[in-house]
C-alpha cells in the first residue's frame, strides 16, 4: 500500500466509551504500521495521558454534545501537537466547526463504517511516514534564534509535513499550492499554515492583483532577508 520504506510504527491513542473503544481499536489493529498506545474514557485526564504517551494520532469520540471532548482537545493543543481524528455522534455545526478550528485531521459521523475508518487511517499513515522520512537532520538546521521551533524533534504529524514542504520552497506559496504538494485540502492546509505563522516559523503576505480576490501567500521565515 505504501510506496515508501516503513520502519517505525505510529502510536494511536483512542478516547471514547466502551463501544467506541472496541470499534476504533479494531480499526487501528487492522492497519499495519499502527500500534495502540492507550485507550481512555473522555473524563480520564486525556491531556495528561497524551503528555505521558506522546501519541502520533488520537481518535477522539465526542459525547452527545461534544463539549467534554472539545475541552480535552483544547487542553491537548496547548501542549501536544499530535494529529486528531474526531468522531461525532451528533454532527452539530458548532461542534464540527470548533473541531476544525482546533486542527483535527478529519471529522467523521458515528457510527463509522469499518472500511471507511481503515481507508482514512491508511491515508493518515501514508502522510505520517512521508513526513517522518523527510524530517530534517539536526545537522541541516541553521543556527540562530529563528530556529527555536525549526530545531524541534520531528514527530511526523501533518503539521511537520506542511512545514517541510514550505521550508523546501524558495518562493511564496498559497494554501492551495501547499495543499496540492501535501495531498491536503486548501482549508486544512490553511489551518496548519496559520499555526506556523503564529509560531513564528512562517510569514504570510497578501498579493493584490488587478482583478479578483487578493492571494494570501506563505513563506518560510528562514528564507526572508536578514
Amino acid at each position: 500500500m505504501l510506496p515508501i520504506a516503513v520502519h517505525a510504527r505510529a502510536k494511536v491513542l483512542v478516547v471514547g466509551g466502551p463501544d467506541d473503544l472496541a470499534a476504533s481499536l479494531d480499526g487501528v489493529q487492522s492497519v499495519g504500521g499502527l500500534e495502540v498506545a492507550g485507550a481512555v474514557l473522555p473524563g480520564d485526564g486525556v491531556s495528561g495521558v497524551v503528555d505521558a504517551l506522546s501519541p502520533d494520532l488520537a481518535i477522539m469520540h465526542c459525547d452527545s454534545d461534544g463539549v467534554e471532548a472539545l475541552q480535552a482537545l483544547k487542553r491537548m493543543r496547548g501542549r501536544h501537537q499530535c494529529d486528531v481524528l474526531m468522531v461525532v455522534d451528533r454532527p452539530r455545526a458548532d461542534v464540527v466547526l470548533d473541531a476544525v478550528r482546533l486542527g483535527v485531521f478529519a471529522c467523521l459521523v458515528a457510527p463509522v463504517e469499518p472500511h471507511a475508518l481503515r481507508v482514512l487511517l491508511e491515508s493518515w499513515l501514508y502522510r505520517w511516514h512521508l513526513a517522518e522520512s523527510k524530517a530534517p537532520r539536526e545537522a541541516d538546521v541553521l543556527p540562530g534564534p529563528v530556529t527555536r521551533a525549526v530545531g524541534r524533534k520531528a514527530v511526523g504529524t501533518t503539521l511537520d509535513l506542511v512545514a517541510k514542504v514550505l521550508r523546501e520552497r524558495h518562493v511564496p506559496l498559497s494554501a492551495s499550492e501547499v495543499g496540492a504538494l501535501c495531498h491536503l485540502s486548501a482549508v486544512a492546509t490553511r489551518r496548519y499554515l496559520n499555526q506556523l505563522v503564529d509560531q513564528g516559523e512562517a510569514v504570510m503576505t497578501v498579493e493584490y492583483g488587478k482583478t479578483g480576490r487578493p492571494r494570501h501567500l506563505y513563506r518560510w521565515t528562514l528564507l526572508m532577508p536578514g
